[in-house]
């Protein structure tokens, strides 16, 4: 007969089923203790009272129902879930997972009460662990499983464990297009619940909504600043939310501010600010469009940005080495450059100004981006008098002697020792 003061440990390990207290005493009678007898029943000599007990209570779960998949569930989980987080992550309504738990209690589940919560915690048995291990990974969807809740664990590291599965489920949503859904989602919570506050579970409402149309315009830009204005980055976020405003048509100043954030993000990697930056020059380029019939120095202004941010794109773009390719950007930066050109035609020198300027701040040239500008300067037709060919060549020979003095040493520039190269012959 054990002793009182083990009568805890025996009741812990068996989870007090009296077939698994059975199996323990009946171990006791080949080794010294009962802490001996628990430690061999938890890893040889509980496996036929396991197996047995087990497998009876699991044969009877029903065929059709949802509780096997549970159970694989809270084995995966590995540690106390809440109801409603159990519900996200399973994708099954509240019914389903609430006829599971009642049909797997007693023999398969434990609970707790969340301390200060007064809310119910379930996992599973201790005892029942190995067995469920085994059924689980037999069955479908498993692998499905087992990947949701890695990304629950994840996610788990700067969310609730709520929030984490919230996020879980909203992914698999969004990624489904189940857009209804989402919204119903949205709709359990209160405009100022915490969990709403998640950057995350903004993103990926936001992004729902703007999935649906520019109906939804303001939602989503409500949404998505939620998400931003807490340092929350994502690209793809951040992408769709730039597309969102530059065609709303009233949007450009809030497409230029996104792409701000981004290329003055340090943490992101450098493809993605070059993308940025490519998108930052189209933001210029339309409010060149945008500025054509208003005034020469706007136009002007908005085209050398263009061209300036698309020279960065190149720039952090070269950077990474065999991933980034800037074909699309570079036949991007040939139209602001053609057009800055063409608007100079009446006064050329402020186009070769713009391009001394780029030397004077100690700005290379990409090699590539150096071959569309000996283009468009080759592209001056060399005018009929003596006169107008000498102002040409003087402006040559002008940015040939402001890039040698500014770009020291010329083997550093090599996009400008290019050019003037090339203006030299």
């Amino acid at each position: 007969m054990p002793a009182n003061e083990q009568f805890p440990g025996i009741y812990s390990a068996s989870s007090g089923l009296p077939l698994i207290i059975e199996a323990i005493i009946w171990i006791r009678k080949y080794y010294g203790t009962y802490p001996d007898a628990i430690i061999e029943y938890k890893e040889r000599g509980g496996d036929d009272a396991r197996r047995y007990l087990y497998q009876r209570e699991y044969d009877r779960l029903e065929i059709g129902g949802k509780s096997r998949y549970v159970l694989s569930l809270l084995y995966l989980i590995d540690g106390p879930i809440s109801f409603s987080t159990l519900v996200n992550l399973s994708n099954y309504t509240s019914d389903q997972v609430r006829s599971a738990l009642s049909e797997c209690a007693g023999i398969f589940l434990v609970t707790t009460d969340a301390e200060g919560e007064g809310e119910t915690l379930y996992q599973l048995s201790p005892p029942s662990i190995p067995f469920i291990r085994a059924k689980s990974e037999n069955l479908a969807f498993f692998g499905q499983q087992k990947r949701i809740v890695e990304q629950f664990k994840t996610h788990g590291r700067s969310s609730t464990p709520e929030e984490s599965a919230i996020i879980v489920n909203l992914e698999r949503l969004l990624r489904q297009r189940r857009f209804g859904e989402v919204q119903s989602i949205e709709s359990q919570y209160g405009r100022h619940d915490p969990v709403l506050a998640n950057p995350r579970i903004r993103y990926l409402i936001g992004s729902t909504y703007c999935e649906l149309g520019p109906q939804y315009r303001e939602t989503t830009r409500e949404y998505f600043r939620g998400a931003e204005a807490v340092g929350f980055h994502d690209v793809k976020m951040m992408r769709n939310w730039y597309h969102m405003e530059l065609m709303s048509g009233y949007g450009l100043s809030e497409a230029e501010r996104i792409c701000r954030i981004m290329t003055n993000d340090a943490s992101l990697f450098p493809r993605y600010k070059s993308e940025f930056y490519s998108k930052l020059g189209n933001c210029y380029m339309f409010a060149a469009n945008s500025s054509a019939d208003v005034g020469r120095e706007k136009t002007i202004r908005s085209l050398r940005s263009s061209i300036e941010a698309y020279l960065e794109a190149i720039r952090v773009g070269s950077s990474v080495q065999g991933t980034a390719d800037l074909t699309d950007t570079l036949d991007w930066l040939e139209k602001p450059m053609w057009r800055l050109f063409n608007y100079c035609r009446d006064d050329i020198s402020e186009f070769f100004q713009f391009i001394e300027s780029l030397a004077e701040d100690k700005n290379d040239l990409p090699l590539p981006a150096s071959e569309i500008v000996m283009q468009v300067i080759l592209s001056i037709k060399a005018p009929i008098n003596k006169d107008g060919r000498a102002r040409i060549r003087s402006f040559c020979n002008r940015m040939v002697g402001k890039i040698n003095k500014n770009a020291k040493p010329l083997s550093r520039f090599p996009g400008l020792a290019k050019l003037i190269g090339g203006l030299s012959r």
